[in-house]
């Protein structure tokens, strides 16, 4: 905006007027910064909510338990350890997999802007690879499920553990949903704009 002389805060005070994406609506259809805008509206609650609250839980199950508590303090440490990775995988797709996106989708529409081509393909990152990260937190918080139904017979008794396995289950839908959204629609799509710009770059050579 600096660059270019544009009013940022305008700006900012414009895309906070805009209403929400709508989570049912035809993501083959509308543009990829409104899919973006919906993926990166995740990872928020991912941060915000989801995460905070079963740590909280976790929590205060540990205190219920006080001195016996040493195996809810693993299934703490290993919710931790899936925390860390999980924010870092957010933040990978934030600072570099979303802007590039976003960049190769405005060089479709803006012929007098360049893409990112010597950062690498939207194709570089497989669909299998992009997967197996949600694949396997999804695995993580299968296993501390297990191990929190698993680990006294008298637990499952307790309204707070039947919250902490509520909340582990509907981030494992929203995560599982979330990757289906990056991988199935967000990545293939992205991928046929940049070969639509390779063709486009061809055919301007090509021209006498």
């Amino acid at each position: 905006c600096g660059d270019n002389k544009i009013d940022l805060a305008r700006v900012t005070r414009s895309l906070e007027t805009l209403p929400p994406c709508e989570e049912s609506r035809n993501w083959n259809e509308v543009p990829l910064y409104h899919l973006i805008d919906f993926l990166a509206g995740n990872h928020r609650e991912f941060r915000t909510r989801y995460i905070p609250n079963i740590t909280r839980m976790l929590e205060a199950l540990k205190s219920e338990f006080g001195a016996e508590s040493g195996p809810i303090e693993d299934i703490i440490s290993e919710f931790n350890g899936f925390r860390n990775d999980f924010s870092w995988h957010m933040q990978e797709e934030e600072d570099f997999v979303f802007p590039k996106i976003l960049r190769t989708e405005a060089c479709l529409h803006h012929p007098e802007m360049y893409s990112e081509v010597f950062k690498g393909s939207v194709a570089m990152y497989p669909k299998s690879n992009v997967r197996a990260q949600e694949e396997a937190f999804s695995l993580i918080i299968g296993e501390l499920t297990e191990k929190l139904k698993g680990m006294i017979f008298d637990l499952q008794q307790l309204p707070m553990v039947k919250d902490i396995l509520t909340a582990l289950q509907n981030h494992d839908a929203g995560l599982k949903a979330h990757a289906f959204l990056e991988t199935d629609i967000l990545f293939p799509r992205a991928v046929e704009i940049e070969k639509k710009l390779l063709l486009r770059a061809q055919a301007q050579l090509a021209i006498p």
